[in-house]
Parts: C-alpha cells; sequence; structure tokens
C-alpha cells in the first residue's frame, strides 16, 4: 500500500509529546510536512515548540482534534 503526502496533506502525529515522537516531527516539519496537531491522552491543550519556531497544538484524543479541525486530517501517524 502506498501513502502518498503532498502540501495539502493533513497531519496529526500520535505521541507527539514523547521523545521519538517529537524528534520524528521535527524531521517531518523540516521536510516539509504539514503537521496541523498531535495526540497525547492527559496532555490536550499543550503545545510543543519546535526549533524552526514551529508551534503545534495538542489534542487529547484524535477525536477532539478532528472535530475542531472541521476537514479533518488526510493522514495519520503513529509513533509508538
Amino acid at each position: 500500500m502506498a501513502i502518498f503526502v503532498n502540501s495539502d496533506s493533513k497531519v496529526i502525529v500520535q505521541g507527539m509529546t514523547g521523545a521519538e515522537g517529537r524528534k520524528h516531527s521535527q524531521l517531518m516539519l523540516a521536510s516539509g510536512t504539514n503537521i496541523v496537531g498531535g495526540v497525547t491522552p492527559g496532555k490536550g491543550g499543550q503545545k510543543v515548540e519546535f526549533d524552526s519556531g514551529t508551534s503545534v497544538p495538542v489534542f487529547g484524543s484524535v477525536a477532539v482534534d478532528t472535530r475542531v479541525r472541521l476537514s479533518g486530517p488526510k493522514l495519520r501517524l503513529n509513533v509508538v
């Protein structure tokens, strides 16, 4: 199965507040990925600041994230 991400794709990252999630989110932002939010249970309402100066909101669940963004994400990435 191929997954195509382009400049129009909206990406939410599950587990973005952890060390690995943060590292991979930073790499994705550096390559031009449009990360619109992160999801970590119990950490909704926070923001993650990246080296590039980008600030990404964190939601407590994917359901909350997609309700806030009515168009919903086109791709979800899980970082375990």
